[in-house]
């Protein structure tokens, strides 16, 4: 029989585990000796009497809590890395597994990581292939019931996980909950994961919303980012994984395919991950290049195109479908195609920008803007590449021909 000691502290570790936050604040701890305890196990706890509350140390924990898998991905990150490790070795919630996927980084990431972190967490090492390459490789590595994912120069808060596993426990119908984004810039040194208090609210927070997001999705485009998002892996599992070709926009590939399948999510509407927002970052979102660099603008580039990758295959999904919103999302194709022919043709990429020129105007027919600016291409172009170009256009046509009805 469990005494009234025994009680406050199984009540404690309990009500903490489980409980949202907020409630267990208001609760404190549990000390009614009647209280009865789900999960009845005896603990190896030291109890501190501080202000009449029996506050636990605890060197074990239930041994049924589910595992969450947290999942950081890096590539020549060694300078922030270890901040995101830290954040994720602090959360509050004990049953977490921390893997670390290095994406061919030639920084001395792997040999950091070894020094300061030991068998703390599990590193693998892997060829460079991009986001969701490296997180196929991390979810194939994880054994947890939910999987966090973590880029390497963000940060979780210590109660993101502990907050949003209580939440999917206590609601089965959920496929994944998310909360508020706060971020920093390079400058905010005085930001971490211990002392958020001078981060700034994430301008997409004021989008974010409960239940099935595709509408939102095809209607407004991306608003939620993969880390501040908790998901069951039944569902990533359900929709085949991550797509290991994609090298950018991950995120957006992922909640689109899920947003489809069906899952539903809930905003838990609290601050739960720190974004950060560096000088490279503000760079590749620069859709004007302004002062970008060579490999900026190619990754840049490269980011856009992964972005037209996931929506395409949206787009295809609904065709076959005869889904109701395949005519937003094929404007929705159009636009990205015209906006990426518009930078590559500033930069003097004038084949490759007409061919999202021609894309986009595919996609939207009946945008004037878009002919207008097709023709503009061609008339630049010199001879050979217009006649390169007029092979090209040949083969397109024929192609499209027996299809554009269906678009």
């Amino acid at each position: 029989m469990l005494d009234m000691y025994d009680n406050a502290v199984l009540g404690f570790w309990y009500t903490k585990i489980l409980m949202n936050l907020d409630e267990f604040l208001a609760l404190h701890i549990l000390r009614d000796t009647n209280c009865h305890i789900k999960h009845r196990k005896h603990l190896n706890m030291s109890i501190i009497k501080s202000d009449n509350l029996f506050i636990a140390k605890a060197s074990t924990f239930p041994v049924d809590l589910p595992l969450v898998s947290v999942i950081i991905i890096s590539y020549n990150d060694r300078k922030y890395v270890g901040e995101a490790i830290n954040s994720a070795l602090a959360q509050t919630y004990p049953n977490c597994e921390v893997i670390v996927v290095d994406d061919g980084s030639m920084d001395g990431t792997g040999e950091f990581i070894a020094k300061y972190y030991g068998d703390r967490v599990r590193y693998q090492w892997k060829e460079n292939g991009g986001m969701g390459s490296a997180r196929y490789t991390g979810l194939h590595m994880a054994s947890g019931k939910y999987i966090q994912h973590l880029d390497s120069d963000d940060m979780l808060l210590p109660d993101k996980v502990a907050s949003q596993v209580a939440y999917l426990e206590a609601h089965c119908e959920i496929a994944f909950v998310y909360g508020r984004t706060i971020y920093f810039c390079d400058d905010d040194r005085t930001v971490t994961y211990e002392h958020p208090e001078n981060a700034r609210e994430h301008p997409l927070n004021a989008r974010a919303r409960s239940g099935n997001v595709l509408d939102d999705y095809v209607r407004n485009g991306n608003f939620i980012n993969i880390g501040h998002t908790l998901t069951r892996r039944e569902w990533i599992d359900r929709i085949g994984g991550w797509d290991a070709s994609i090298r950018g926009c991950d995120d957006v590939d992922i909640m689109l395919r899920l947003a489809y399948a069906g899952a539903e999510g809930y905003f838990l509407d609290r601050p739960v991950y720190m974004y950060h927002y560096t000088l490279n970052t503000r760079n590749l979102s620069d859709t004007t290049g302004g002062e970008m660099g060579r490999h900026d603008q190619h990754n840049w580039v490269e980011f856009k195109e992964s972005d037209i990758y996931a929506w395409e295959k949206l787009r295809l999904a609904m065709r076959r479908d005869s889904h109701p919103s395949l005519a937003l999302v094929t404007k929705r194709v159009g636009y990205l195609h015209f906006h990426l022919g518009k930078h590559l043709f500033g930069r003097s990429k004038r084949l490759t920008a007409l061919n999202h020129l021609w894309r986009g105007l595919l996609f939207n027919r009946e945008r004037w803007a878009y002919k207008m600016a097709v023709l503009a291409a061609v008339a630049f172009l010199p001879g050979a590449q217009l006649r390169e170009l007029s092979t090209h256009l040949r083969v397109a046509f024929q192609k499209t021909k027996g299809c554009t009805a269906k678009l």
